[in-house]
Protein backbone atom coordinates (compact mmCIF):
# COMPACT_ATOMS: atom_id res chain seq x y z
CA UNK A 1 0.00 0.00 0.00
CA UNK A 2 2.78 2.45 0.93
CA UNK A 3 4.51 1.62 -2.34
CA UNK A 4 1.32 2.40 -4.28
CA UNK A 5 0.94 5.73 -2.49
CA UNK A 6 4.52 6.67 -3.33
CA UNK A 7 3.92 5.92 -7.00
CA UNK A 8 0.73 7.94 -6.99
CA UNK A 9 2.52 10.83 -5.29
CA UNK A 10 5.33 10.73 -7.82
CA UNK A 11 2.88 10.74 -10.75
CA UNK A 12 0.93 13.66 -9.29
CA UNK A 13 4.13 15.67 -8.80
CA UNK A 14 5.26 14.94 -12.36
CA UNK A 15 1.90 16.09 -13.70
CA UNK A 16 2.13 19.35 -11.77
CA UNK A 17 5.67 19.90 -13.05
CA UNK A 18 4.52 19.36 -16.64
CA UNK A 19 1.68 21.86 -16.24
CA UNK A 20 4.07 24.43 -14.80
CA UNK A 21 6.54 23.98 -17.64
CA UNK A 22 3.81 24.39 -20.28
CA UNK A 23 3.76 28.15 -19.54
CA UNK A 24 7.39 28.71 -20.59
CA UNK A 25 7.33 28.39 -24.40
CA UNK A 26 6.82 32.11 -25.07
CA UNK A 27 3.63 31.50 -27.09
CA UNK A 28 0.43 33.41 -26.23
CA UNK A 29 -1.16 31.59 -23.28
CA UNK A 30 -3.65 32.16 -20.50
CA UNK A 31 -3.20 30.93 -16.95
CA UNK A 32 -5.84 29.66 -14.53
CA UNK A 33 -8.89 31.76 -13.76
CA UNK A 34 -8.83 33.52 -10.40
CA UNK A 35 -11.02 32.17 -7.62
CA UNK A 36 -11.96 28.55 -6.89
CA UNK A 37 -13.41 26.84 -3.85
CA UNK A 38 -10.51 27.75 -1.61
CA UNK A 39 -10.49 31.43 -2.68
CA UNK A 40 -6.69 31.37 -2.86
CA UNK A 41 -5.96 30.60 -6.54
CA UNK A 42 -3.36 32.73 -8.36
CA UNK A 43 -4.70 35.65 -10.47
CA UNK A 44 -5.18 35.06 -14.20
CA UNK A 45 -2.04 35.61 -16.25
CA UNK A 46 -1.37 35.80 -19.98
CA UNK A 47 1.84 36.04 -21.99
CA UNK A 48 1.56 37.35 -25.56
CA UNK A 49 4.29 37.80 -28.16
CA UNK A 50 4.29 40.74 -30.58
CA UNK A 51 6.86 42.45 -32.78
CA UNK A 52 7.37 45.19 -35.34
CA UNK A 53 8.41 48.84 -35.34
CA UNK A 54 11.59 49.70 -33.46
CA UNK A 55 10.44 53.33 -33.79
CA UNK A 56 7.75 52.69 -31.17
CA UNK A 57 9.58 50.13 -29.02
CA UNK A 58 10.58 52.49 -26.14
CA UNK A 59 6.98 53.69 -25.83
CA UNK A 60 5.32 50.27 -26.02
CA UNK A 61 7.77 48.62 -23.63
CA UNK A 62 7.06 51.31 -21.05
CA UNK A 63 3.28 51.23 -21.47
CA UNK A 64 3.07 47.43 -21.59
CA UNK A 65 5.09 47.19 -18.38
CA UNK A 66 2.54 49.37 -16.59
CA UNK A 67 -0.29 47.35 -18.13
CA UNK A 68 1.29 44.14 -16.84
CA UNK A 69 1.31 45.52 -13.31
CA UNK A 70 -2.39 46.32 -13.50
CA UNK A 71 -3.65 43.29 -15.41
CA UNK A 72 -1.17 40.43 -15.04
CA UNK A 73 -0.92 40.30 -18.85
CA UNK A 74 2.61 40.28 -20.26
CA UNK A 75 3.15 41.62 -23.80
CA UNK A 76 6.57 40.49 -25.06
CA UNK A 77 7.16 43.23 -27.65
CA UNK A 78 10.28 42.25 -29.60
CA UNK A 79 10.74 45.12 -32.07
CA UNK A 80 12.62 43.92 -35.14
CA UNK A 81 11.33 46.49 -37.61
CA UNK A 82 7.97 47.19 -39.22
CA UNK A 83 8.70 44.77 -42.06
CA UNK A 84 9.42 41.95 -39.62
CA UNK A 85 6.23 42.74 -37.72
CA UNK A 86 4.09 42.59 -40.85
CA UNK A 87 5.77 39.34 -41.93
CA UNK A 88 5.19 37.82 -38.49
CA UNK A 89 1.52 38.74 -38.60
CA UNK A 90 1.08 37.36 -42.11
CA UNK A 91 2.71 34.01 -41.33
CA UNK A 92 1.02 33.65 -37.94
CA UNK A 93 4.20 33.92 -35.87
CA UNK A 94 2.66 36.71 -33.76
CA UNK A 95 -1.01 37.52 -33.13
CA UNK A 96 -0.53 41.28 -33.59
CA UNK A 97 2.22 43.68 -34.66
CA UNK A 98 3.14 47.36 -34.89
CA UNK A 99 4.30 49.38 -37.87
CA UNK A 100 5.16 52.99 -38.70
CA UNK A 101 3.83 52.34 -42.21
CA UNK A 102 0.26 51.25 -42.88
CA UNK A 103 -0.08 47.89 -44.59
CA UNK A 104 -0.28 47.98 -48.39
CA UNK A 105 -3.28 46.68 -50.32
CA UNK A 106 -1.22 43.61 -51.22
CA UNK A 107 -0.32 42.95 -47.58
CA UNK A 108 -3.96 43.44 -46.52
CA UNK A 109 -5.01 40.85 -49.10
CA UNK A 110 -2.41 38.36 -47.88
CA UNK A 111 -3.60 38.85 -44.30
CA UNK A 112 -7.22 38.18 -45.20
CA UNK A 113 -6.32 34.86 -46.85
CA UNK A 114 -3.74 33.91 -44.20
CA UNK A 115 -3.81 32.73 -40.58
CA UNK A 116 -4.63 36.16 -39.13
CA UNK A 117 -7.66 36.89 -41.30
CA UNK A 118 -8.73 40.47 -42.01
CA UNK A 119 -6.51 43.00 -40.23
CA UNK A 120 -7.10 46.55 -39.01
CA UNK A 121 -4.44 49.31 -38.96
CA UNK A 122 -5.13 51.25 -35.76
CA UNK A 123 -3.15 54.37 -34.74
CA UNK A 124 -1.71 54.00 -31.24
CA UNK A 125 0.69 56.97 -30.89
CA UNK A 126 2.46 59.65 -32.93
CA UNK A 127 6.18 60.13 -33.44
CA UNK A 128 8.82 62.08 -35.33
CA UNK A 129 11.51 60.77 -37.63
CA UNK A 130 14.49 62.97 -36.81
CA UNK A 131 17.08 63.82 -39.44
CA UNK A 132 20.01 63.28 -37.09
CA UNK A 133 23.65 64.17 -37.72
CA UNK A 134 27.14 64.14 -36.25
CA UNK A 135 28.83 67.42 -37.11
CA UNK A 136 31.08 69.01 -34.50
CA UNK A 137 30.55 72.73 -34.10
CA UNK A 138 27.21 72.80 -35.94
CA UNK A 139 24.45 73.08 -33.36
CA UNK A 140 21.60 74.22 -35.59
CA UNK A 141 21.40 72.70 -39.05
CA UNK A 142 18.60 73.49 -41.50
CA UNK A 143 17.72 71.28 -44.46
CA UNK A 144 14.84 71.02 -46.91
CA UNK A 145 13.41 68.05 -48.79
CA UNK A 146 15.25 68.78 -52.02
CA UNK A 147 18.67 68.95 -50.36
CA UNK A 148 17.90 65.84 -48.29
CA UNK A 149 16.92 63.99 -51.48
CA UNK A 150 20.26 64.95 -53.04
CA UNK A 151 22.22 63.96 -49.91
CA UNK A 152 20.60 60.53 -49.54
CA UNK A 153 20.95 59.84 -53.28
CA UNK A 154 24.65 60.83 -53.03
CA UNK A 155 24.33 63.83 -55.34
CA UNK A 156 25.51 66.10 -52.52
CA UNK A 157 28.52 64.50 -50.84
CA UNK A 158 30.23 67.24 -48.81
CA UNK A 159 28.99 69.31 -45.89
CA UNK A 160 30.13 72.66 -47.32
CA UNK A 161 28.18 72.15 -50.55
CA UNK A 162 26.66 75.46 -51.76
CA UNK A 163 23.10 74.10 -51.55
CA UNK A 164 23.52 73.26 -47.85
CA UNK A 165 25.28 76.58 -47.22
CA UNK A 166 22.40 78.49 -48.82
CA UNK A 167 20.01 77.13 -46.19
CA UNK A 168 22.40 77.86 -43.30
CA UNK A 169 23.51 81.49 -43.58
CA UNK A 170 26.04 82.40 -40.90
CA UNK A 171 26.86 78.77 -40.09
CA UNK A 172 30.42 77.57 -40.69
CA UNK A 173 30.08 74.23 -42.45
CA UNK A 174 33.17 71.99 -42.46
CA UNK A 175 34.91 70.71 -45.58
CA UNK A 176 34.03 67.15 -44.64
CA UNK A 177 32.55 64.23 -46.60
CA UNK A 178 28.97 63.28 -45.77
CA UNK A 179 28.47 59.67 -44.65
CA UNK A 180 24.89 58.56 -45.26
CA UNK A 181 23.57 55.94 -42.80
CA UNK A 182 20.34 54.10 -43.64
CA UNK A 183 18.26 51.17 -42.41
CA UNK A 184 19.21 47.81 -43.92
CA UNK A 185 16.06 46.01 -42.73
CA UNK A 186 12.48 46.60 -43.81
CA UNK A 187 11.61 49.68 -41.82
CA UNK A 188 8.62 51.92 -41.25
CA UNK A 189 11.10 54.72 -40.59
CA UNK A 190 12.41 54.28 -44.13
CA UNK A 191 8.83 54.32 -45.38
CA UNK A 192 8.00 57.57 -43.58
CA UNK A 193 11.23 59.29 -44.64
CA UNK A 194 10.92 58.22 -48.28
CA UNK A 195 7.22 59.16 -48.25
CA UNK A 196 8.17 62.66 -47.08
CA UNK A 197 10.75 63.06 -49.85
CA UNK A 198 8.33 61.70 -52.46
CA UNK A 199 5.67 64.23 -51.45
CA UNK A 200 7.85 67.27 -50.66
CA UNK A 201 10.50 66.94 -53.39
CA UNK A 202 9.01 64.77 -56.16
CA UNK A 203 11.31 66.14 -58.86
CA UNK A 204 14.48 65.51 -56.82
CA UNK A 205 13.63 62.17 -55.17
CA UNK A 206 13.66 59.22 -57.57
CA UNK A 207 13.84 56.20 -55.24
CA UNK A 208 10.15 55.92 -54.42
CA UNK A 209 8.28 55.23 -51.18
CA UNK A 210 8.81 51.89 -49.47
CA UNK A 211 9.96 50.12 -46.30
CA UNK A 212 13.13 49.13 -48.18
CA UNK A 213 14.87 51.35 -50.74
CA UNK A 214 17.46 50.53 -53.41
CA UNK A 215 20.03 52.91 -51.96
CA UNK A 216 23.23 53.98 -53.76
CA UNK A 217 26.12 51.58 -53.19
CA UNK A 218 28.19 53.94 -51.04
CA UNK A 219 25.73 54.40 -48.18
CA UNK A 220 26.25 52.67 -44.83
CA UNK A 221 23.45 50.20 -44.01
CA UNK A 222 22.63 49.28 -40.42
CA UNK A 223 20.02 47.12 -38.70
CA UNK A 224 17.26 48.72 -36.63
CA UNK A 225 17.00 52.15 -35.04
CA UNK A 226 19.75 51.57 -32.49
CA UNK A 227 22.07 50.43 -35.29
CA UNK A 228 21.71 53.58 -37.38
CA UNK A 229 21.90 55.90 -34.37
CA UNK A 230 25.07 54.20 -33.05
CA UNK A 231 26.75 54.24 -36.46
CA UNK A 232 25.95 57.94 -36.84
CA UNK A 233 27.32 58.70 -33.37
CA UNK A 234 30.53 56.80 -34.17
CA UNK A 235 31.09 58.50 -37.56
CA UNK A 236 32.01 62.21 -37.81
CA UNK A 237 30.16 63.73 -40.74
CA UNK A 238 27.36 61.14 -40.70
CA UNK A 239 23.65 61.78 -41.23
CA UNK A 240 20.66 59.44 -40.82
CA UNK A 241 16.91 59.32 -40.26
CA UNK A 242 15.79 57.77 -36.99
CA UNK A 243 13.06 57.95 -34.36
CA UNK A 244 13.50 60.97 -32.11
CA UNK A 245 14.16 59.16 -28.82
CA UNK A 246 17.01 57.12 -30.38
CA UNK A 247 18.60 60.31 -31.77
CA UNK A 248 18.39 61.99 -28.36
CA UNK A 249 19.81 58.98 -26.53
CA UNK A 250 22.79 58.98 -28.90
CA UNK A 251 23.37 62.71 -28.40
CA UNK A 252 23.04 63.48 -32.12
CA UNK A 253 22.31 66.84 -33.71
CA UNK A 254 18.68 67.36 -34.73
CA UNK A 255 17.97 69.01 -38.07
CA UNK A 256 15.30 71.68 -38.49
CA UNK A 257 13.38 70.54 -41.57
CA UNK A 258 11.49 72.90 -43.89
CA UNK A 259 7.76 72.19 -43.81
CA UNK A 260 4.96 72.72 -46.33
CA UNK A 261 4.47 76.31 -45.10
CA UNK A 262 8.15 77.13 -45.63
CA UNK A 263 9.05 77.11 -41.93
CA UNK A 264 12.01 75.21 -40.46
CA UNK A 265 10.80 73.03 -37.56
CA UNK A 266 12.71 70.75 -35.20
CA UNK A 267 11.45 67.24 -34.36
CA UNK A 268 9.47 67.82 -31.17
CA UNK A 269 6.17 66.39 -29.89
CA UNK A 270 4.39 69.73 -30.36
CA UNK A 271 5.30 69.77 -34.05
CA UNK A 272 4.11 66.17 -34.46
CA UNK A 273 0.79 67.03 -32.79
CA UNK A 274 0.39 70.00 -35.13
CA UNK A 275 1.03 67.76 -38.15
CA UNK A 276 -1.66 65.29 -37.02
CA UNK A 277 -4.16 68.07 -36.36
CA UNK A 278 -3.56 69.62 -39.79
CA UNK A 279 -3.71 66.36 -41.75
CA UNK A 280 -6.54 63.90 -42.27
CA UNK A 281 -6.65 60.12 -42.44
CA UNK A 282 -9.03 57.91 -44.44
CA UNK A 283 -11.71 55.88 -42.69
CA UNK A 284 -9.43 52.82 -42.41
CA UNK A 285 -6.57 55.03 -41.06
CA UNK A 286 -4.12 53.82 -43.75
CA UNK A 287 -2.80 57.24 -44.60
CA UNK A 288 0.14 59.58 -44.12
CA UNK A 289 0.66 62.87 -42.29
CA UNK A 290 4.07 63.76 -43.77
CA UNK A 291 4.50 67.27 -45.18
CA UNK A 292 1.29 68.38 -43.45
CA UNK A 293 0.28 72.05 -43.73
CA UNK A 294 0.64 74.42 -40.81
CA UNK A 295 3.42 76.76 -39.72
CA UNK A 296 4.35 74.62 -36.69
CA UNK A 297 3.91 71.16 -38.26
CA UNK A 298 6.99 68.94 -38.22
CA UNK A 299 7.04 67.50 -41.76
CA UNK A 300 8.50 64.01 -41.06
CA UNK A 301 5.81 62.93 -38.61
CA UNK A 302 3.92 59.66 -38.49
CA UNK A 303 1.29 57.67 -36.72
CA UNK A 304 2.36 54.26 -35.46
CA UNK A 305 -0.19 51.55 -36.21
CA UNK A 306 -1.16 48.45 -34.30
CA UNK A 307 -1.86 45.72 -36.84
CA UNK A 308 -4.53 43.56 -35.26
CA UNK A 309 -7.01 41.00 -36.63
CA UNK A 310 -10.65 42.05 -36.51
CA UNK A 311 -11.59 38.55 -35.29
CA UNK A 312 -9.64 37.14 -32.34
CA UNK A 313 -12.37 34.80 -31.13
CA UNK A 314 -10.26 31.70 -31.82
CA UNK A 315 -7.23 33.08 -29.98
CA UNK A 316 -7.30 32.32 -26.25
CA UNK A 317 -5.27 35.50 -25.66
CA UNK A 318 -7.61 37.64 -27.78
CA UNK A 319 -9.15 39.54 -24.87
CA UNK A 320 -5.67 40.24 -23.47
CA UNK A 321 -4.56 41.72 -26.80
CA UNK A 322 -7.60 43.97 -27.04
CA UNK A 323 -7.32 45.07 -23.41
CA UNK A 324 -3.63 45.88 -23.88
CA UNK A 325 -4.34 48.04 -26.93
CA UNK A 326 -7.22 49.76 -25.14
CA UNK A 327 -4.74 50.63 -22.39
CA UNK A 328 -2.24 51.97 -24.95
CA UNK A 329 -4.75 54.35 -26.54
CA UNK A 330 -6.21 55.23 -23.14
CA UNK A 331 -4.03 55.64 -20.05
CA UNK A 332 -0.85 54.93 -22.04
CA UNK A 333 -1.14 58.20 -23.98
CA UNK A 334 -0.08 60.10 -20.85
CA UNK A 335 3.41 58.62 -21.28
CA UNK A 336 3.88 59.77 -24.88
CA UNK A 337 5.49 63.20 -24.51
CA UNK A 338 7.81 62.13 -21.71
CA UNK A 339 9.21 59.47 -24.05
CA UNK A 340 9.52 61.88 -27.04
CA UNK A 341 6.32 60.79 -28.78
CA UNK A 342 3.04 62.66 -29.16
CA UNK A 343 -0.40 61.52 -27.95
CA UNK A 344 -3.24 60.76 -30.33
CA UNK A 345 -5.72 63.55 -31.06
CA UNK A 346 -8.94 63.04 -29.10
CA UNK A 347 -10.97 62.46 -32.27
CA UNK A 348 -8.57 59.69 -33.35
CA UNK A 349 -8.63 58.10 -29.87
CA UNK A 350 -12.41 57.93 -30.03
CA UNK A 351 -12.42 56.26 -33.45
CA UNK A 352 -9.71 53.76 -32.50
CA UNK A 353 -11.49 52.89 -29.27
CA UNK A 354 -14.65 52.14 -31.24
CA UNK A 355 -12.70 49.83 -33.59
CA UNK A 356 -11.12 48.00 -30.64
CA UNK A 357 -14.52 47.50 -29.01
CA UNK A 358 -15.76 45.85 -32.21
CA UNK A 359 -13.00 43.18 -32.34
CA UNK A 360 -14.42 39.70 -31.75
CA UNK A 361 -12.98 37.83 -28.78
CA UNK A 362 -13.92 34.57 -27.09
CA UNK A 363 -16.72 35.00 -24.57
Amino acid sequence: MKSSLKVLGFLAGAALFAVGMSGCSGKPKEGAEAGGSSGSAAPASTSIDAKGSTFVKPFLENVFEEFKGKSGVTINYQGGGSGAGISGLLDGTVPFAASDAPMSDEEMGKATSGPSGAVMNLPIVLGAIAIAYNLEGVADLKLDAEVLAHIFQRKITNWNDPKIAALNAGVTLPDLPITVVVRADGSGSTYVFSDFLSKAAPAAWTLGTDKQISWPNDVQKQQKSDGVSKATKDTPGAITYVELSFAKQAGLGLTSVKNADGQFVKPEPSGVTAAAENASLPEDFRGSIVNAPGATSYPVSSYVFALVPSDLSKNTAGKGIVDALKFVVGEGQAKAEGLDYAPLPESTKTKVSEKLAAIKVAS
